[in-house]
């Protein structure tokens, strides 16, 4: 199941698989980066853009 977080400045991330993910709000994205999503969906949000390098790990 993928997941997807927004940051604050509208760039959507595709969420890795980690076990510290959520804790103290941050998350690992699959490009590489913690990030501290305003909102984790299971859908791709609204309104943002996605990240370049995360989009090539989606391909």
């Amino acid at each position: 199941m993928k997941k997807y977080g927004m940051t604050k400045k509208k760039i959507v991330h595709l969420i890795a698989e980690s076990d510290q993910n959520g804790i103290n709000g941050y998350w690992y994205a699959a490009c590489g980066k913690w990030i501290m999503p305003a909102e984790v969906t299971e859908t791709m949000p609204d309104g943002g853009r996605m990240c370049l390098q995360c989009q090539k790990k989606m391909q």
